[in-house]
């Protein structure tokens, strides 16, 4: 196991822990709505708001999981229907984005979405990080979890991670 992974806890309660804290900060800030532009974005900010844009609630999501000790990993999706490959979006103001998160848990990497209750599991409880879903966009998704699918589009995201 990576010894930055909470070693007292088995995979199961890894991920019963990462669902739980993704709830909580999805339940905090229900509206999104973010935090405007030049002001503090630390997860008391975000409690004060009671919203936040996905970029708000990933930062909450992975500073709540890394001081209960385990690695986590940003990432920002951009569209590409409009404006044509991801360096070109990601130039260009106002672009639709999404961003989430992944944490590493003792079987691997998992993305955790940012917008609803999702995280990546397979129907047989493995975790997904964003290189499985770009090398195999059409994984069977486990449904223990209360949404299907994060708003996302997915073969765009695919896309992003060619750059």
């Amino acid at each position: 196991m990576p010894e930055h992974v909470p070693s007292e806890r088995t995979f199961d309660e890894q991920v019963a822990f990462i669902l739980r804290v993704q709830d909580r900060v999805l339940a905090a800030s229900p509206e999104e709505r973010g935090i405007p532009l030049g002001r503090s974005r630390e997860i008391v900010d975000l409690l004060r708001a009671g919203h936040g844009a996905c970029f708000d609630r990933s930062r909450a999501i992975e500073t709540a999981l890394k001081a209960n000790g385990f690695r986590t990993r940003h990432a920002s999706m951009y569209s590409t229907a409009e404006y044509g490959p991801a360096l070109r979006s990601l130039l260009t103001p106002d672009t639709t984005s999404h961003a989430l998160t992944e944490v590493e848990t003792s079987r691997g990497w998992m993305i955790v979405d940012s917008k609803t209750h999702w995280a990546g599991l397979t129907a047989d409880g493995r975790p997904v990080d964003l290189e499985a879903v770009r090398a195999n966009p059409k994984l069977r998704w486990s449904s223990a979890v209360k949404d299907p699918l994060p708003d996302v589009n997915w073969g765009e995201l695919a896309q992003n991670l060619n750059i």
